[in-house]
């Protein structure tokens, strides 16, 4: 088994398929840049937006937003440099549902583009 995150997404077909409709979805918001670290994917767009870990049972997504998520499937986890962390399991395809869709477009929303210019 692989030692990076991408490589144990890959090495399960559960989490690769989970993983693979999330980033169908993602891409349909618009450009991100995929960062591949040893336990975790970063996905930015200038700052990081969402981290994607790996886990026995599925994926857990730490979305990036201006405010706390208020829901049951979701777990607040701090409030660095004035946004909110928000831990979010993914176990089965039916969690990528509408409400998870919603909390990956304000994720998306919550940081800028990159500046262009050199």
């Amino acid at each position: 088994m692989s030692d990076s995150a991408f490589g144990r997404i890959h090495s399960s077909p559960q989490l690769s398929e989970l993983y693979r409709r999330l980033r169908d979805e993602l891409d349909q918001l618009g450009d991100y840049q995929v960062q591949h670290k040893k336990s975790a994917l970063h996905l930015t767009r200038g700052d990081a937006f969402m981290t994607v870990r790996p886990a026995a049972d599925g994926l857990l997504l730490l979305l990036v937003t201006e405010q706390p998520l208020q829901h049951p499937r979701v777990h607040t986890v701090g409030h660095p440099d004035h946004h909110a962390h928000n831990e979010v399991a993914v176990r089965n395809p039916a969690d990528i549902d509408d409400d998870l869709l919603g909390w990956l477009r304000l994720a998306y929303d919550s940081v800028s583009e990159p500046d262009p210019r050199p």
